[in-house]
């Protein structure tokens, strides 16, 4: 939004980009390229984006290394999460913490 011009910078174009943006078919960019020149200039642009096969293979490479580190990341927390809360229960055990008791604390971590 920082390159759009002063004059395109109000609320009501800042929603008609947002939805240009989630454009999901061809029809939809063309209609709103029809719309306004600076739609036009970014329809071509994604045209010529997505005609650029090189360009199209390396954001989808991109896209799915960032899913994949992400899904890592969310299984190694959920490990990691796990594995506290069994040291707890031991470190509870170790204590001499009675079954009751050890169940109370750990009820929220399990």
């Amino acid at each position: 939004m920082e390159k759009l011009p002063k004059e395109l910078r109000t609320g009501e174009d800042i929603v008609d980009w947002m939805r240009f943006l989630n454009g999901k078919t061809r029809e939809e960019f063309e209609r709103m390229a029809g719309t306004s020149e600076y739609f036009g200039e970014a329809y071509e642009a994604l045209q010529r984006l997505s005609a650029d096969e090189r360009k199209r293979l390396e954001y989808e490479q991109r896209d799915k290394a960032l899913k994949d580190y992400n899904s890592q990341m969310d299984s190694a927390r959920s490990r990691i999460n796990n594995g506290l809360s069994l040291l707890f229960i031991i470190l509870l055990i170790r204590l001499t913490q009675p079954l009751p008791r050890i169940l109370t604390v750990t009820e929220d971590r399990i």
